[in-house]
């Protein structure tokens, strides 16, 4: 018999086809194929079943049974009744089993899950009461339209992952999740049914009585193929083959028979690189590979990180917020600059300060000398240009300052510091100056407006000047020259696509983040993400400038 949904051959004598579950019915080809469920009374329109639900229309035709329509008189309300194959319940093994699943299935309340209500046996046959649910099943929505459009699909295969860990918490063992088995009501809400074949997590039954394998061969987990022990993983495979068919229309594995497709899950892996998948989106590639995973240990968890993954596949930036501010305070990071807003003001500020240090340097060099005591001048050690770091924090503090001309606050960092102690002749004379070196010439700051000029000291030679620190009385103490401070640059990282990354040690952020201001000379930077080992590159920052890093995951990582 030619199955109507997907072409496949099954046997004359098969109720639902081997490959998709879709209903056999009887054929004018074939007169004397049975229907697809033969009961024992009549459940046409009209007819009340055990006492309590009078038939409406016939819904529909499964492998494991028939859905009707019907109306509950007792609690005056309709239901959906599904009465199971007549051989079920001569089965008192099937029987029993059945009962029990049913008992838990029952505490399953979740939004994306269809809610049994009741069971029960009429005339030989086992019924289950449940949630009447409108709209469209999967299979025949993905038939119509091929793989859905990116948002909606991420909206289902998200829906579903749901569903499937509410049924899991329940100890529940779906075993038969597939396209035909989710319903799409018209607002869009996923919904699982048909735990005909569930079976208790943790108990036995991989097979059937009559020693076939249950399941449907499109969907069915290289485990569950196998007839080997089933856990919650082998539901999550199926998981990844619907989401895979939610958004390419196909399923990855299908061969000319049911063996042929049976043996493609069990030792071909997922066609993930090939044409097949041209249709899937980058992100959601490295999740379907877990998730297909032929050994069950290597695929999730749980429904609930498959669910994770999705969100971060549709939304990557979810995995790319920024850290804390106080995980950038490593001790080979400049100061922090301003905030953006203030940009404005240093660039408007510039200018001014340029010219009010030129101005004051011309005084110092051109300023006469006069009668009087002398008056120690302060030595000044030369140093090179100021950084751009330095200089934009210099900048920053002049153009944040009130009208009265004081710092708005303090900001402690040797940037600062040096930007400030450059900056001090011109605005404020009489700061105390960095420590000299006693071969460095001194610079004599320009008086205050209004008093008169006092004459500078006798400038010593290179030999006899006494180095910064000497106490006014006289007393010569012995010290080192200071060591001048390297100078930062910048650290630009891009990796692709993500990744979190670590320099000297500290944790510094997920990119995309703003460029780095680090110290001048070799540091190492770690780069980790999930999917991946760490990798480790080591760099050397120039002062004054712009270091790039560029890590490429999929070319040069090596997978977990």
């Amino acid at each position: 018999m030619i199955c109507p949904s997907c072409r496949a051959e099954n046997a004359d004598s098969a109720t639902a086809c081997v490959r998709c579950g879709a209903a056999l019915v009887a054929t004018a080809a074939s007169p004397t194929a049975p229907t697809a469920v033969m009961v024992t009374m009549d459940l046409s329109p009209g007819v009340v079943f055990h006492s309590r639900y009078e038939i409406l229309e016939t819904l529909g035709r499964g492998g494991m049974g028939m859905v009707f329509k019907a109306h509950d008189r007792t609690l005056d309300e309709t239901v959906a009744i599904k009465v199971l194959r007549p051989d079920f319940a001569q089965d008192p093994k099937m029987a029993a089993r059945f009962k029990s699943e049913i008992k838990l299935a029952r505490k399953v309340r979740h939004k994306n899950v269809c809610t049994i209500h009741d069971f029960g046996e009429d005339h030989g046959l086992l019924f289950i009461s449940m949630e009447p649910i409108g709209g469209t099943d999967l299979k025949k929505v993905l038939t119509e339209k091929g793989g859905l459009p990116m948002g909606q699909a991420y909206d289902l295969a998200i829906q579903i992952a749901e569903g499937l860990q509410a049924v899991h918490e329940a100890g529940i063992i779906h075993r038969d999740l597939k396209a035909p088995n989710i319903m799409i009501e018209p607002s869009g809400v996923a919904r699982l049914m048909d735990f005909g074949i569930a079976k208790q997590e943790g108990v036995d039954g991989t097979m059937t009585a009559t020693g076939h394998i249950v399941g449907t061969p499109d969907y069915m987990s290289p485990e569950q193929a196998q007839g080997l022990k089933l856990d919650f993983r082998s539901d999550i495979y199926a998981l990844g083959i619907v989401t895979w068919e939610i958004f390419t229309g196909h399923v990855p594995f299908r061969g000319e028979t049911p063996i042929s497709t049976i043996l493609k899950h069990i030792n071909e892996p997922p066609p993930l690189d090939g044409p097949e998948a041209s249709k899937l989106p980058g992100p959601l590639r490295p999740a379907l590979r877990k998730a297909l995973a032929k050994n069950p240990a290597e695929r999730f968890a749980t429904a609930r990180d498959f669910a994770e993954a999705l969100r971060d596949a549709r939304s990557p930036s979810r995995r790319q917020q920024p850290i804390h501010t106080e995980a950038l305070c490593a001790p080979t990071m400049a100061v922090t600059p301003a905030p953006a807003p203030r940009r404005r003001a240093w660039v408007l500020a510039a200018p001014a300060v340029l010219v009010l240090g030129f101005v004051g340097w011309l005084a110092t060099r051109g300023a006469p000398p006069t009668e009087g005591p002398a008056t120690p001048s302060p030595v000044v050690q030369p140093s090179a240009p100021p950084t751009a770091t330095e200089r934009a924090t210099a900048l920053s503090e002049t153009a944040t300052r009130p009208e009265g001309g004081q710092p708005a606050a303090s900001v402690s960092g040797p940037v600062v510091q040096a930007a400030a102690t450059r900056a001090a002749p011109a605005v404020e004379p009489r700061q105390t100056p960095r420590p000299a070196v006693t071969t460095a010439p001194r610079v004599i700051p320009a008086p205050p407006a209004g008093r008169r000029p006092t004459p500078a000291a006798p400038t010593p030679t290179p030999a006899a000047a006494p180095p910064s620190g000497v106490p006014s009385g006289g007393a010569s103490l012995s010290r080192e020259p200071a060591a001048e401070p390297r100078g930062a640059g910048l650290l630009h990282v891009v990796v692709r696509p993500w990744g979190e990354v670590t320099v000297d040690g500290k944790v510094v952020g997920t990119t995309p983040f703003p460029d780095l201001p680090l110290t001048a000379g070799r540091h190492v930077v770690r780069v980790r993400h999930p999917a991946y080992q760490p990798l480790e590159r080591e760099v050397t920052v120039q002062s004054e400038q712009t270091t790039r890093l560029a890590i490429d995951f999929s070319t040069e990582g090596v997978r977990k």
